[in-house]
């Protein structure tokens, strides 16, 4: 059996670490290109609506529910402020 060490160099997950569920969107700033992402995710209160500008490191906006679709309905909100400050959906909907 392995045991972790911090000289390793191996990295050992959180196991309160979210998880992906589903990607929900994506925009494009038409400004500097940059991309918008939002999700959803596991959270030990329920599910977790998160955005995140660039990549998950730089996480903007967080909010748990209970339901999917009380987490989408958030990140629907989310998505059309964004196309109102000059954010786009990207062409084939990736």
């Amino acid at each position: 059996m392995s045991e972790y060490s911090p000289f390793s160099g191996g990295r050992r997950r959180d196991p309160a670490a979210p998880v992906l569920i589903e990607q929900l969107w994506t925009l494009r700033s038409q400004q500097s290109g940059k991309l918008l992402t939002c999700g959803l995710f596991t959270h030990p209160g329920g599910i977790e609506t998160r955005c995140s500008l660039g990549d998950d490191r730089n996480l903007l906006k967080s909010q748990v529910t209970k339901t999917p679709d009380e987490a989408r309905a958030i990140a629907e909100d989310w998505r059309q402020h964004a196309r109102s400050h000059g954010f786009s959906e990207l062409k084939g909907g990736a």
